[in-house]
């Protein structure tokens, strides 16, 4: 799991790097989802999906990941934990297209 979240911040940080090249936001890992899993958060669970949220408008998937991260470690309940490694494998999709269109291989 850790090397899976390594590999994973690593072509996150690339996106990051290079989100200012190429075409302009086309693709972005939708929200709602993740919203909708999470209609009725805890305390502890609302910091970090707003964070999340914010995070995957602004095409800040490096963000939307450690967000995302330590929300799964607030007791999300099986749904819940589907939408979010949903998300995680949207934006390792997303990230891995940004970093095809700029040249770079992913490992």
């Amino acid at each position: 799991m850790k090397t899976i979240l390594a590999s994973f911040l690593a072509a996150a940080f690339t996106l990051v790097l290079f989100s200012g090249c190429g075409d302009s936001g086309s693709g972005a890992v939708d929200a709602r989802p993740l919203q909708q899993a999470f209609a009725q958060p805890t305390d502890a669970q609302q910091a970090h999906l707003d964070q999340a949220v914010q995070a995957l408008r602004a095409g800040n998937y490096q963000d939307a990941a450690a967000a995302l991260q330590r929300l799964a470690a607030a007791n999300p309940t099986e749904d819940q934990r589907r939408a979010i490694e949903s998300t995680l494998e949207r934006i390792r999709a997303r990230t891995a297209d940004a970093a095809e269109r700029q040249g770079i291989i992913m490992p």
